[in-house]
């Protein structure tokens, strides 16, 4: 009895000296805060992996969207959230990673306040045209561009997205000028190229997919460096001559510092489950969604170089961010 006793003591003292070693993670649900709002892509990725992630934990995955100042907002509230494990970031890893580059006043560090668990999925910017553009590749563009550079402005969603940033890109490799013109919200932009207000529009594959099979508008390059298995017949900036110039958005989970040890591999573990599920693979690649899945490690290299990448245009265009 003397050694149970004793015994238990050391139990219980190994358990105040490691606070969550005594626990198995997760004994409750688990919450997903996505940085945008219902409807749009990222919210999409995560109601798709959420109940394979929930049977892979043995608990449930809700979902909470915290959209505003391009994933800041969900971004700070994980960082500061207990880091016990029940509070996991999804957010557009290529906004973050500029904003992070180049903006003093963020009120917190990544890789510093937020820890990298893996990489989820990325999908492309893409380069389409309204039918009236004398353009059918980048190389015509660039040439049409040289001669009438106002016939090759584009429209994007915002100033500092990586579809603004790969417009500014391509110009700088094509020693051309692009005129750019943002916008606040996907559904006037796309309605004003569709409608040749605007020549060119710079934004995600999914969004454009629908306008260039129905004709409205025609797809000249994807930005990512493969080609995109929905779009098979759409080139690369890439294979068309322009190796510097890749654009993805890549979606990755993040947890708060300091969460316990097991958590983040635990994560990581039930992630790659369920991203190698043929059903969740299928829907996501359906959104043009290519499923990466990755290390933390792989996952911090990956956000160091698009920080590092785009900061260096930033800061070289000398654009002030919105």
């Amino acid at each position: 009895m003397r050694v149970h006793l004793r015994l238990i003591t050391v139990l219980l003292a190994c358990a105040a000296a490691f606070p969550g070693a005594h626990a198995a993670w997760p004994e409750k649900a688990v919450r997903i805060v996505v940085t945008a709002p219902p409807g749009g892509t990222i919210d999409f990725l995560a109601r798709a992996i959420a109940p394979g992630l929930g049977r892979e934990l043995g608990q449930n995955v809700v979902i909470d969207n915290k959209g505003g100042a391009s994933g800041i907002l969900g971004a700070d509230h994980v960082a500061k959230s207990p880091a016990d494990g029940y509070t996991v970031l999804l957010t557009d890893g290529a906004a973050l990673a500029i904003n992070a580059s180049v903006r003093a006043d963020l009120p917190f560090t990544m890789m510093k306040d937020l820890l990298p668990v893996s990489l989820v999925a990325t999908t492309p910017s893409m380069l389409s045209a309204h039918p009236s553009v004398a353009a059918s590749s980048v190389r015509e563009l660039a040439e049409l561009a040289r001669r009438d550079p106002k016939s090759a402005s584009y429209a994007h969603p915002g100033v500092g997205t990586p579809h603004h940033l790969v417009g500014l890109l391509f110009a700088k490799s094509a020693g051309i000028r692009l005129e750019h013109i943002p916008y606040k919200g996907g559904g006037p932009m796309t309605a004003d190229v569709v409608g040749g207000q605007v020549p060119l529009l710079i934004t995600g594959t999914l969004a454009t997919m629908p306008h260039v099979r129905a004709g409205r508008l025609k797809a000249l390059a994807i930005g990512s460096r493969q080609r995109n298995p929905l779009m098979p017949d759409v080139p690369t900036f890439v294979e068309a001559g322009y190796p510097d110039v890749e654009s993805e958005v890549f979606f990755s989970l993040f947890v708060p510092a300091g969460v316990p040890p097991d958590v983040a591999p635990a994560l990581a573990r039930a992630l790659a489950r369920t991203l190698a599920d043929p059903e969740v693979r299928r829907k996501l690649e359906e959104q043009a969604l290519v499923v990466v899945g990755s290390s933390a490690d792989e996952l911090r290299a990956h956000f160091a170089r698009e920080s590092k990448r785009w900061g260096d245009l930033i800061r070289a265009e000398r654009i002030v961010l919105e």
